[in-house]
């Protein structure tokens, strides 16, 4: 029988650092917990609501990172954006869901599924051990989005950023770990009060933005 490999926690130190400071308690993204989200004021609720232009934006630049144009690749992504966002709290299954929407219709042979071959992240193989270890390294990246709504916006703007590492570290597909991850990066930021995250394909006009976001995962 093979020993499982020890999960790597991208955010825990983080997450430590921000325990101590401000004496924080964190808490799972589930239903019991969800009471928590619930809480946070109004008026940060309010400010985070996406208005449609940016929410297209974001979909449309989200795919154009991936190389991918066109209505019905953003019709797809905008299927899998809303039904995360009716999500009060996220799950394997949800996370799954939001997989199939945006790849029923280009790779209908791997949508809503875990992968089963190994894939490679920015020139290194990231090996397939089990489907098994994939689901548990995904409930550990939900029990770790788990915050206060309590905490500055600055540390709740990193904490968000190093959730969305964790998940693309996981690569739990064999394809599309890039647009699931953001659309559950931003559905994070909502939850947590804070607006949408447009992050611009401007690779090839010689912008900083994609290559400022790629470097979160050196």
């Amino acid at each position: 029988m093979k020993k499982k490999q020890k999960v790597d926690k991208v955010g825990e130190s983080f997450m430590d650092f921000l325990s101590k400071t401000y004496g924080v308690t964190f808490v799972d993204c589930t239903p019991e917990n969800d009471e928590i989200f619930s809480s946070i004021p109004k008026k940060r609720k309010n400010n985070a609501k996406s208005d449609e232009k940016s929410l297209k934006e974001f979909l449309m630049e989200s795919n154009a990172i991936e190389g991918v144009f066109g209505l019905k690749a953003y019709k797809d992504a905008r299927k899998a954006w809303d039904y995360l966002n009716s999500k009060t709290f996220i799950t394997p299954e949800v996370i799954l869901g939001t997989h199939n929407f945006i790849a029923k219709n280009l790779r209908p042979d791997i949508a809503g599924f875990w992968r089963t071959c190994d894939v490679w992240i920015g020139g290194k193989c990231k090996p397939f051990i089990s489907v098994q270890l994939i689901e548990d390294d995904v409930k550990n990246f939900i029990t770790d989005m788990g915050t206060s709504p309590e905490l500055p916006k600055e540390d709740l703007e990193r904490f968000t950023k190093n959730s969305h590492i964790q998940f693309e570290a996981i690569h739990p597909f064999e394809d599309f770990n890039g647009r699931v991850g953001r659309l559950i990066y931003n559905w994070h930021r909502q939850k947590l009060g804070l607006p949408i995250h447009i992050i611009h394909a401007d690779w090839d006009t010689g912008g900083e933005e994609q290559k400022n976001y790629y470097k979160w995962f050196r």
